[in-house]
């Protein structure tokens, strides 16, 4: 094989990679349109409770509603569906909010409740849930005053 052919051969390859990433970025781009859409969808505080979920896990929305399996983001997922349930979403309503069925927000529900450091750090979001609706709504009353 002369040094060109490497060279070549080098060039292919290169560009073949250069277009999987291509792919895989447009791919993420239209996952996040997907889960913005998908967002707009749903109530503000669902929209807001899948936000404080995912900063409190480091994790993206898009991996909680998504297929991630990674044990942060299972976590992330089931803390999710516990809240939401707790906030008065029937079971078919939380699912979706998940892009799951009814049955595994069920079980996720299930797991919070029986674990106890699933359980604390569930507490831990609703209270600044909490918190944060105290202090938006004392500035919505100072803006009206």
């Amino acid at each position: 094989m002369t040094r060109l052919d490497e060279l070549y051969e080098m060039r292919a390859a290169i560009d073949a990679e250069i277009e999987r990433e291509r792919r895989q970025l447009w791919r993420m781009a239209q996952l996040r349109d997907d889960v913005a859409d998908l967002l707009q969808g749903l109530s503000t505080t669902t929209a807001v409770t899948l936000r404080a979920v995912a900063a409190a896990y480091a994790v993206e929305v898009t991996q909680i509603i998504g297929r991630d399996r990674h044990h942060a983001v299972v976590a992330a997922r089931h803390v999710a569906a516990f809240l939401l349930r707790d906030q008065g979403l029937s079971l078919p309503k939380v699912g979706r909010a998940l892009g799951r069925d009814h049955t595994t927000a069920m079980n996720s529900c299930k797991r919070v409740a029986e674990s106890v450091q699933l359980g604390r750090q569930a507490d831990r979001i609703r209270t600044e849930l909490t918190r944060a609706s105290r202090e938006t709504a004392a500035e919505m009353e100072r803006g009206a005053a």
